[in-house]
């Protein structure tokens, strides 16, 4: 599948390339520039159909047909697996092997073409191989006398436009949690979870997970919380075969003054954006300072690292780093507003280049059960 989140910078100005989510040797690739489609001779598929009256007549309407495509020429191509040549072995012991290069497979699309004022048409698009697209427009007497003379100026002001939505991948994740929590003493208690997953991932099979996990919790006088958890999944892989993969678990949380502060580590299953389902390392650190008794300032820290949890997958594991700076304003002690700015940092195993991003958000949020914690001030 299509990895918007790779693209690959290559030395041919007129293509786009981007990295498979599951095959290292597989690419991606389409133009940057789209063309008229020629025929079998070798000639643009561009034709006009004019009525007229008689032959020293101005015409009186016609029928225009064009074709286009959005694909490499043969040329671009070879330049391509050239630049990108073979792949190195997913592992160690296997082969290497040779580049491949398809075409995307896209959702949805249209294309326009504006050959002078008043001429264009507009079609929808092959949303696979070369992305043609046959259109058919009636012209006026008008359009067909400016067809007429852009034709004769070669099209001087002509253009050619795709609007493409690429196939993210339909995602379905169901997750079930079924457990007893008995309390040891005043201030710990231990909880026993089965855990099940059925994950649905549009273009591959069904992926199911089975397992269990056991956690403790403390807490002391000061309002300091302590878990640890461990467990286990066993994972039945879309591609057959299972695979056993460990859960785990450990944070704190605890007031300073008017601070708030909590870390965790975790180790967990379940599907990733990539389209596979993934075991996520995951690091976190947030600090909550009250400035108002309505008015906190939040900052966080995620560090997060995915691998397959199949080891005969070419998935290319990777890892993600996220900042975020916001404030929450308390209206009302179930409602607040919460605005925050965010900034990701992304790196794939083996990849030179690391890739980031910014986002903001703006969230109203319903807490009808939260209890405002007292401060030490």
């Amino acid at each position: 599948m299509l990895d918007l989140g790779r693209p690959i910078s290559v030395p041919v100005p007129d293509a786009a390339v981007f990295a498979d989510t599951d095959d290292s040797a597989v690419f991606h690739v389409y133009s940057l520039r789209p063309r008229l489609a020629t025929g079998a001779d070798g000639r643009p598929e561009l034709s006009a159909l004019l009525r007229r009256s008689g032959a020293d007549r101005q015409p009186e309407g016609g029928h225009l047909s064009v074709t286009t495509v959005l694909t490499l020429t043969p040329e671009e191509n070879r330049a391509l697996l050239a630049v990108l040549g073979v792949r190195a072995p997913d592992r160690a012991g296997e082969p290497a092997r040779p580049v491949r290069l398809q075409a995307p497979q896209w959702r949805d699309g249209e294309a326009h073409v504006h050959l002078a004022a008043g001429v264009e048409l507009s079609g929808r698009p092959s949303l696979m191989g070369d992305n043609r697209c046959a259109m058919v427009a009636t012209l006026d007497a008008t359009a067909a006398a400016t067809l007429i003379a852009a034709w004769a100026a070669h099209f001087p002001a002509a253009t050619i436009t795709y609007s493409l939505v690429a196939t993210g991948g339909r995602r379905s994740a169901t997750e079930v949690t079924a457990g007893v929590r008995t309390r040891i003493s005043e201030r710990t208690t231990i909880a026993t979870r089965l855990r099940g997953g059925y994950y649905d991932i549009e273009f591959r099979d069904v992926t199911k997970a089975y397992g269990a996990e056991l956690q403790w919790d403390t807490r002391t006088i000061k309002d300091t919380n302590r878990f640890f958890r461990i467990g286990a999944q066993n994972v039945e892989l879309a591609s057959g075969g299972s695979n056993m993969a460990w859960l785990a678990g450990a944070g704190v949380s605890f007031i300073l003054g008017r601070n708030e502060l909590f870390s965790d580590v975790s180790r967990s299953v379940g599907p990733s954006s990539a389209g596979v389902v993934v075991a996520r390392d995951q690091l976190r650190l947030r600090l909550t300072r009250a400035m108002t008794p309505r008015l906190n300032l939040l900052v966080g820290v995620r560090g997060t690292h995915d691998e397959d949890v199949d080891d005969t997958s070419s998935f290319t594991p990777r890892s993600y780093v996220t900042s975020d700076l916001g404030l929450e304003w308390r209206v009302k002690e179930e409602w607040s507003l919460r605005l925050a700015g965010n900034y990701t940092w992304q790196k794939y195993q083996n990849d030179s280049d690391a890739a980031d991003s910014t986002g903001a958000t703006l969230s109203v949020i319903y807490q009808p059960l939260q209890r405002t914690r007292p401060r030490n001030d």
